[in-house]
């Protein structure tokens, strides 16, 4: 546990901005087929002969990216924007330059400027896929599908790969088109692409989809073959921990989710391990990876982190924080106005007792008809508090449709309630919540 917290401290970074909703997409450079360190080491020696390079230089950036994409270390994506930034400043007009920089900065999350460079890129060179699928990314977190989407076709019609099918996949899905979504991801795939990391990234994103909706089977032979295209990656183990968490095979959901901490500490995993070891009886462990948790915030805090949505639906699920848990997401909110922030702020709203306030953004949560069960259980909960039982169960349903086993405690509540929603009143259904949501209560 020591060992996963000082990672964490030493990269520098809060890697879990790059994770669960906020996706990292392929980049919009390619890549050789060299592992990435080999061409790390290959081009900075370049670089070091001829200093003034920038075509040597903006290759190296790239590198430093597609690195960072494999460890999520934020220290890669400095490193990357430090040669972007002499680059630029050796030559302004800079094409790769500039659009390494958008990239760079749609990964810190600054997707308002993210918008404004790929806007430019797209009328000085219409013909680049790169521009429109910068555009499209910057769109899609800004809540600006009809953009996105716009962007993404442009971008697949100029260049049918994996970087374009992959990102129109995304699109579909979160604009509830989910059968659509899965032949486009599973269209990435047969492209290929020359770095591992990139396929086994799709591979992840197919998995989540067929979870989703329901296909438990496919969605673990997805999650299997993302292992085997970049063996150990993170998000196939997390993915294969959910599944089995899922199922309440314990023993292997924990085995699964530690192989994915031992690369990434991310919080979600720490709070899925909590979960899993209160569920065994090892209440030691438990507390280990609470304190994880807790030192996770300490970084975060010490950085000046004001912005993660990932950290409040956490305090969100186990009931603490909330304060810390509102911050977080309202200062998101301002910057990342997408779906999943919304359903972010509703769950919080809802621990605060900010029904109203929970239900108005629940119900742009679910405006887009994305198929995902959470964000119907969460509006269910709220129009349960709210006194609404016929349209709590409605929304229950909707998640069980999906997929009737997407949470093993979430799941089994969502029977209980729908089961007897005509017997008990609101404050007992907030009480049963209470007791059966993930993570311990305070």
């Amino acid at each position: 546990m020591r060992n996963a917290v000082v990672h964490l401290l030493l990269t520098g970074a809060l890697a879990w901005n790059l994770a669960a909703q906020g996706r990292a997409r392929e980049p919009l450079l390619q890549a050789s087929r060299q592992s990435t360190d080999s061409r790390i080491t290959a081009d900075s020696q370049l670089l070091a002969a001829q200093p003034s390079n920038n075509r040597i230089a903006s290759r190296l950036a790239l590198d430093y990216i597609q690195k960072m994409r494999e460890t999520v270390n934020f220290d890669y994506l400095n490193r990357a924007a430090s040669i972007v930034d002499d680059v630029l400043e050796r030559d302004p007009g800079n094409y790769e330059g500039l659009r390494l920089r958008s990239e760079i900065e749609m990964e810190r999350h600054h997707f308002e400027l993210v918008t404004q460079y790929s806007i430019e890129m797209t009328r000085f060179s219409p013909n680049d896929p790169g521009a429109w699928g910068s555009l499209g990314d910057s769109s899609m977190e800004l809540g600006e599908y009809a953009r996105a989407g716009e962007a993404y076709q442009k971008m697949l019609a100029l260049r049918p790969d994996l970087t374009s099918y992959n990102r129109l996949a995304w699109f579909y899905f979160v604009t509830g088109d989910a059968t659509r979504a899965i032949g486009l991801m599973q269209a990435a795939i047969s492209v290929g692409n020359a770095a591992p990391e990139n396929v086994a990234w799709c591979w992840a994103e197919l998995g989540r989809m067929y979870w989703k909706t329901g296909r438990a089977d496919d969605a673990l032979a997805a999650y299997h073959s993302a292992l085997q295209a970049f063996p150990n990656y993170y998000a196939a183990w997390a993915g294969i921990g959910w599944i089995e968490s899922a199922h309440n095979h314990v023993k292997e959901a924990i085995a699964a989710y530690l192989k994915a901490q031992a690369t990434v500490p991310m919080p979600e995993y720490a709070e899925a391990l909590e979960d899993l070891y209160t569920r065994s009886g090892n209440l030691g462990s438990a507390k280990q990876q609470r304190e994880l948790i807790d030192a996770i915030e300490i970084t975060m805090q010490a950085s000046g982190e004001q912005t993660n949505r990932n950290m409040a639906l956490l305090y969100a699920n186990q009931n603490r924080n909330l304060v810390r848990a509102e911050e977080l997401v309202e200062n998101e909110i301002k910057v990342r106005p997408d779906v999943y922030t919304h359903d972010a702020l509703a769950w919080v709203l809802f621990r605060l007792g900010r029904l109203d306030e929970a239900a108005k953004a629940s119900e742009i949560a679910l405006s887009r008809g994305t198929p995902e069960p959470l964000f119907h259980f969460h509006a269910a909960m709220i129009d349960d508090a709210r006194g609404r039982k016929n349209e709590a169960a409605q929304e229950l349903s909707k998640a069980m449709a999906l997929n009737p086993e997407w949470d093993f405690e979430q799941c089994a509540l969502a029977r209980k309630i729908t089961q007897s929603a005509t017997s008990l009143s609101s404050s007992s259904h907030v009480k049963v919540l209470e007791s059966h949501l993930k993570g311990l209560t305070e």
